[in-house]
């Protein structure tokens, strides 16, 4: 039985400079090109950007706010631990049954 994508499931980080809008007008107008991916649903989870301080190994979130330094100490970035995925988490398939001439004369 043939089969069909119904949900894509897409990690973004934060610092990957993604735009979420424009990715999913982008995938909206490729799946339209092909019978499997038509009627497939696009999920994206941003992932937020987690680093580790350079002198003092302090886990902070990095935010231009702050100039992306600790937040506890002010020391820079020693080591981004997410922020900068872009991944495809899942592709979840479905099987389609396709109606027969037969079947579609029948009803």
């Amino acid at each position: 039985m043939p089969t069909e994508a119904s949900i894509c499931k897409i990690q973004i980080g934060e610092f990957r400079n993604v735009d979420p809008d424009s990715l999913a007008f982008a995938f909206d107008a490729l799946k339209s090109n092909d019978p499997q991916t038509q009627n497939c649903q696009l999920e994206i989870k941003m992932i937020s950007a987690e680093a580790i301080c350079q002198s003092n190994h302090h886990s902070y979130h990095p935010a231009e706010a702050n100039f992306y330094a600790c937040t506890i100490c002010g020391d820079g970035i020693g080591k981004l631990i997410s922020g900068q995925e872009l991944e495809i988490a899942s592709i979840i398939m479905e099987t389609v049954q396709i109606e027969t001439m037969d079947e579609t004369r029948k009803a």
